[in-house]
């Protein structure tokens, strides 16, 4: 969702994502999500301790990665490669898939 916003992909929003949260619906509790903690204190609370993970630094890094990741998937599927390649062939013994899949070690 981060990516989409900070591309002006949705219609009428526009600017940078400084934080994204999940929230369980029944309790509304935060769990995990990305905060930018230079940014902290109207929208969010300071963080208790400092995390290099919750950086601009780190959010522009994590952003060009996935990025990279997207556009190389992307060329892939446009040049009809588009096999199934797990990383973890373990995975796929416990997969609800794995009938379905046309791995070459499942069939």
């Amino acid at each position: 969702y981060m990516w989409v916003l900070e591309k002006s992909l949705v219609e009428d929003i526009q600017g940078d994502v400084i934080g994204l949260f999940y929230f369980f619906f029944k309790t509304l509790v935060r769990k995990k999500g990305y905060r930018a903690d230079e940014l902290a204190g109207k929208l969010y609370p300071f963080p208790k301790k400092k995390d290099k993970n919750y950086t601009l630094e780190a959010k522009e890094k994590m952003m060009t990665e996935f990025n990279q990741i997207l556009m190389e998937t992307l060329e892939r599927i446009r040049t009809g490669e588009a096999s199934p390649k797990p990383a973890d062939y373990d995975d796929c013994k416990k997969c609800e898939w794995r009938r379905q899949c046309r791995a070459p070690h499942l069939n």
